[in-house]
């Protein structure tokens, strides 16, 4: 669906674009480096929209296989272990976390699957 408002964003503007630099048509080749950038400042505004999305099935995903486990012990054991293994900021800013993150940080997962009651044992 992003993809398809991307494209049709391009395609909308583009035949206004093509007018004023005097290219042939759409598929002129100089008119390429605009096509890119009106595709880089549309992707800027659409990727926090698509990684809202991701976390939040992430989310829906994680309560799942907690609910499938009941084994919050080695969901939180796991998720220490990406944390290390992909080198990880386990609790971003918020601001970065909106702009860049499409999974939910280690520490809000580690918190929804009740890091309280396994860290004091």
């Amino acid at each position: 669906a992003f993809s398809l408002l991307g494209f049709y964003t391009l395609y909308f503007l583009m035949h206004k674009i093509i007018t004023k630099l005097g290219a042939e048509a759409l598929y002129d080749i100089k008119i390429f480096p605009i096509i890119l950038l009106i595709l880089f400042i549309v992707s800027i505004f659409i990727k926090p929209i698509q990684n809202a999305y991701s976390r939040m099935l992430e989310k829906k995903a994680d309560r799942f296989a907690l609910g499938l486990t009941d084994n919050p012990a080695a969901f939180i054991s796991l998720m220490r272990k990406f944390s290390k293994m992909n080198l990880s900021d386990e609790n971003p800013p918020k601001v970065i976390k909106y702009i860049l993150y499409d999974h939910p940080p280690i520490s809000e997962r580690i918190k929804m699957a009740g890091l309280e009651r396994y860290e004091k044992t």
